[in-house]
């Protein structure tokens, strides 16, 4: 049996090579939904770390979630939140455009809406401190109130 085998930052990844493999399961595969989960900057270690976990999860598991996700309407019941939210979206983000941001922040009473510039979906790496920054209003806020 054919194997496939290449580096990442924690080792190598062995594995068996598919007979006619889809796109997504392959590391080429796995660059391309990173680069497209972050902003107009991706950092070659942000795509190694992302692509080193893409390639070992089994992606059938995650098909019933997405099958969910898309039956889902729960825009009607964002009024019942009453704690106070901050809604955070990158400008570049692709995975959750900032226009479903805007809609949640309208939704959400009292919510407040972070966009950061030039950032994708993975907003925990690509501006930690901006994240770092939206929790500690919430705490101030609570504070204040």
């Amino acid at each position: 049996m054919e194997t496939v085998c290449w580096p990442t930052s924690s080792g190598s990844i062995t594995r068996p090579r598919l007979r006619d493999e889809p796109l997504a399961r392959t590391r080429t595969g796995g660059i391309l939904f990173g680069a497209a989960q972050c902003g107009k900057r991706p950092s070659p270690a942000m795509i190694d770390v992302f692509l080193d976990v893409f390639l070992r999860q089994d992606h059938a598991l995650l098909v019933p979630i997405v099958r969910a996700f898309a039956r889902e309407n729960r825009y009607p019941h964002l009024p019942e939140i009453t704690v106070p939210t901050v809604v955070m979206v990158g400008s570049a983000d692709r995975s959750t455009p900032p226009s479903h941001a805007r809609r949640l922040t309208a939704g959400i009473p009292g919510a407040r809406l972070v966009t950061v510039p030039d950032a994708g979906h993975m907003l925990n790496w690509e501006n930690p401190q901006a994240l770092v920054e939206a929790v500690v209003s919430l705490h101030e806020a609570d504070r204040a109130g």
